[in-house]
């Protein structure tokens, strides 16, 4: 599919893969994905990486505790508003799901907006080449000893070639407020251009023993 005939709607890493909602053009309808098992390509992982200072500035935490915060992606509202998600490791080490606020890149209201705009950018790039140009590396197989009693408690083998934070790894943190879920499936939303308004929240997936191409 050309560039020309979609728009990435949001993105978010998961413990096995990514799940992404984009706009299709050509049919007019939004389209959700929410368990694509091939493994993010490293370029994908460090621009969305790249979110996690800002979070951290919206939420106000001084720059020694950056590290506490890690970015897993970004939904789109409007053309110019978005809102980025990740997770902070409370001082309890307990995992708390956080998102922004919904920022407007149009405006300069935290003072980055103009360097959140790049790298929304880079991440939406990296998203359709990941979504349409098979930008991706093979996923790892899961090797159980007894699948029977094993497939809800095994984690994945570590990928080869991508640094996913362990954070995301991990059990899924604990929710700060509801969220809201366009990613009901693989399926296609009629209507006109509609924008994210969040990803699916269940990131205990198995990876599938599949081998999809790399690039």
């Amino acid at each position: 599919m050309n560039v020309k005939n979609y728009t990435i709607l949001s993105v978010k890493i998961l413990k096995a893969g990514m799940a992404m909602s984009y706009y299709d053009m050509k049919t007019d309808r939004n389209i959700n994905i929410e368990d694509i098992k091939n493994s993010p390509h490293p370029d994908l992982v460090n621009a969305i990486q790249q979110f996690s200072e800002y979070l951290a500035r919206v939420h106000l935490l001084p720059e020694e505790k950056y590290g506490r915060v890690v970015s897993t992606g970004f939904a789109i509202k409007t053309d110019t508003i978005v809102v980025l998600k990740g997770m902070l490791t409370a001082p309890s080490e307990k995992k708390l799901a956080i998102n922004s606020d919904s920022i407007d890149l149009s405006k300069d209201a935290y003072g980055f907006e103009s360097d959140l705009q790049t790298v929304v950018d880079i991440v939406i790039s990296e998203a359709g080449k990941y979504l349409f140009e098979g930008k991706m590396i093979k996923q790892a197989k899961l090797e159980f000893e007894d699948e029977a009693d094993k497939a809800d408690s095994e984690s994945p083998e570590k990928l080869e070639d991508v640094d996913i934070p362990d954070e995301i790894k991990e059990d899924p943190p604990v929710e700060t407020e509801p969220v809201e879920d366009v990613t009901e499936g693989a399926h296609q939303e009629p209507t006109g251009k509609q924008y994210a308004t969040d990803e699916p929240v269940d990131d205990n997936r198995d990876v599938l023993n599949k081998e999809p191409s790399d690039e």
